[in-house]
């Protein structure tokens, strides 16, 4: 839709510090409500609007942006860092822009995102907690090419219809393997009952997720952070085509338990065009609800990656024999009358499956069907499969180490070459099997597999 943006160095130290800033704010309004607040929500000043399982969103009931943009400001000249851990090199680029004239540019920056005008709109307020851990949370949320932006949104149910990567400042590395920052256009739809109605709205967006250390307490906290701003290279589209919209939303992320995040989040979303705030406040709603089904992303995707890996084995291993008949005499091998599972005995004209990843025999209390989604990189094909898999398979897969998943992803080259010294990445693939491993995951004939339906956005 748009061309790529090119950013000069000084362009880019200017985003790093407006994203820099706007975390940290939030960081801090988490630590108070964390603190202070005893992770109590005021009744009298915060409205629920929605809730799903653990995670409730509230609009303020009497609000004003320009508060929220001044702390902006005082945190962004205040000069306090959130350490390395954020966006690998977000500290010495604070460092070396603050002088006065680069204060002066962000201030340009941040006047040219947000107009000083009030938002037409209240503030959002979204808490609660997650089930699963940080790593599961920000690899369901991060998604530094188009295809995981089309595929989260079909996990997530987020609403986008469309996007693209405008420019990447920083992106995943193998030991930050959620790391992107960088610049996006959005297309998002509306809900069923008004889209005949509502025109799609798009953004166009600062976009950042990590993990960093904490400043005090040395604790892992994921962030995800969407903030408008106005680009020359993306003017708005025709009304008829999209009505432009704003955003600046920053979440916080951090685990309570080994199977427990907390969710902090606060922003605000201007729908634009002439739109009822009542619909405009539930179409904001459920697009900020995106991390509701970050988990189930996450778990998904890794399911994926499992039988991806498994497809691309086999086939090197069919390649190898020349021939697939040692593969019909294993399937035959396999064939039970009993479930793998439960050991019931298949009765006669039973309707019997394999699980995908083992091949173990199942009756049908013991497998289970689902929808996956899965993507090329830079593609906005996505390609969807119903897959059949035992219980027992599910278990194992969510159980892997989501990082290393990740981080394995980055070491095939999915979102780029690695610049990396050969001494880092020969201790992170130690051994020759782990790199096998990687090879066979990134056969990209998995998607020749049959069943598979192509949506084109």
């Amino acid at each position: 839709m748009f061309p790529d943006v090119a950013l000069t160095t000084d362009e880019k130290a200017r985003y790093v510090q407006l994203a820099h800033g706007l975390v940290r704010d939030t960081l801090q309004e988490y630590d108070v409500y964390n603190g202070a607040q005893q992770r109590q929500v005021s009744k009298v000043r915060w409205k629920l609007v929605k809730s799903r399982e653990n995670i409730a969103v509230y609009k303020d009931r009497a609000f004003d942006s320009k508060d929220y943009l001044s702390n902006v400001h005082r945190g962004l000249a205040s000069g306090h860092d959130l350490g390395p851990g954020f966006s690998s090199g977000t500290s010495s680029l604070s460092q070396r822009n603050s002088s006065s004239s680069s204060s002066s540019s962000l201030s340009a920056v941040m006047l040219d995102s947000i107009p000083a005008e009030e938002w037409s709109l209240p503030k959002l307020l979204m808490v609660g907690t997650l089930s699963g851990t940080l790593d599961d949370v920000m690899y369901g949320l991060t998604t530094p090419d188009v295809g995981l932006i089309l595929l989260k949104a079909f996990y997530a149910q987020d609403e986008v219809i469309d996007g693209q990567v405008l420019a990447q400042i920083h992106g995943p590395t193998p030991t930050e393997p959620y790391r992107f920052l960088g610049l996006k256009w959005l297309v998002k739809g509306n809900p069923p009952a008004v889209n005949a109605l509502v025109t799609p709205r798009d953004l166009v967006l600062l976009e950042t997720t990590g993990i960093l250390d904490h400043p005090t307490t040395g604790e892992r906290i994921g962030y995800f952070l969407m903030h408008s701003v106005s680009l020359l290279e993306c003017p708005e589209l025709s009304k008829k085509a999209a009505v432009r919209g704003r955003i600046s939303s920053c979440y916080i992320f951090k685990e309570l338990s080994p199977s427990v995040v907390d969710v902090y989040m606060k922003g605000y979303v201007e729908a634009s065009g002439k739109i009822a705030d009542a619909v405009a406040i539930i179409s904001a709603t459920n697009g900020l609800l995106c991390c509701w089904k970050a988990v189930v992303c996450s778990q998904s995707k890794k399911l994926a990656w499992a039988l991806r890996t498994k497809y691309s084995e086999e086939k090197r291993r069919r390649t190898r024999q020349s021939s697939a008949a040692e593969d019909i005499v294993t399937r035959l091998n396999q064939s039970s009358d009993v479930c793998g599972m439960c050991s019931k005995t298949f009765k006669m004209y039973s309707r019997v499956a394999h699980c995908q990843l083992c091949d173990e025999a199942m009756c049908s209390r013991c497998r289970v069907t689902m929808k996956l989604g899965f993507v090329q990189s830079k593609s906005k094909d996505l390609l969807l499969k119903n897959v059949t898999t035992c219980k027992r398979c599910i278990l194992a897969t969510n159980q892997q180490s989501t990082f290393a998943i990740a981080q394995q992803e980055v070491m095939l080259g999915r979102f780029g070459a690695l610049i990396q010294s050969s001494s880092s990445t020969n201790d992170i693939t130690s051994n020759a099997e782990t790199s096998l491993a990687l090879t066979a995951a990134s056969d990209d004939s998995f998607f020749d597999m049959r069943e598979t339906k192509a949506m084109h956005t």
